[in-house]
């Protein structure tokens, strides 16, 4: 599969009907959360749109990375987690929605450190892009040969994937709408599909392939818009 600035606009126009389309059928104030959840999908892939072009030019990225990266990894964990309690009746779930959302919170602090301070860069590996949190560090008292400065980079989220995937994909699954967990079940298929298409680009890819499960959303909000009218 390849992925380019093509696709991901494509994507991005897309998911942004679709959440216009799933804003309109909302049934309750409570649902628009989750049925905007495309259109900040959309937002995302544009902005990869954006990036794939830059390093295709050669123009700077300035801080296109920082701001898809935010959304990835700090926007997401928290933002999901929370649309769905808001329309989970049962306590229990409730309860360990809630238990995810301060697990969510944790991701949003953390990683909005590293995309506020401009520390995400990006380069195209293989067909996908990889996004990774650079750090520049300069010891303040340096002996020759020892007297360079030194850059860490750190890739992806493979080392939190596992509470990642609870706050994105299990709080879906946690759902007791049948309906709902439909999106859940395809981000899951994505996490697995990222994994073997491209390691390093996990997060690029997967939320590629969770912009079009959002498509699902719309399915959702239909049958809570049924599931309402019978009550």
């Amino acid at each position: 599969m390849c992925f380019s600035a093509t696709a991901s606009f494509a994507a991005a126009g897309l998911t942004g009907a679709v959440g216009v389309a799933a804003i309109v059928r909302a049934p309750s104030n409570r649902h628009l959360p989750f049925a905007a959840i495309p259109i900040v999908f959309a937002i995302q892939q544009a902005i990869e749109g954006l990036v794939w072009l830059r390093l295709e030019s050669g123009t700077p990225l300035e801080s296109l990375p920082s701001v898809f990266a935010f959304i990835a990894e700090a926007l997401w964990p928290l933002l999901i987690p929370i649309t769905i309690l808001l329309i989970e009746p049962e306590r229990y779930r409730r309860y360990i929605l809630g238990g995810l959302i301060a697990l969510g919170a944790l991701f949003f602090l953390g990683f909005s450190v590293f995309a506020l301070n401009g520390l995400y860069v990006a380069e195209i590996e293989g067909d996908c892009i990889q996004y990774s949190v650079c750090v520049q560090w300069s010891p303040s008292y340096s002996v020759y040969p020892f007297s360079s400065s030194y850059e860490f980079r750190l890739s992806g989220l493979s080392w939190l994937i596992i509470p990642y995937a609870m706050t994105t994909i299990g709080a879906v699954l946690l759902s007791s709408f049948r309906h709902v967990r439909w999106f859940g079940y395809a981000t899951g298929v994505g996490l697995l599909t990222a994994s073997l298409i491209e390691r390093a680009a996990l997060v690029s890819v997967w939320c590629f392939f969770a912009a079009l499960s959002a498509i699902l959303i719309l399915v959702a909000i239909e049958g809570e818009r049924r599931r309402l009218a019978k009550l």
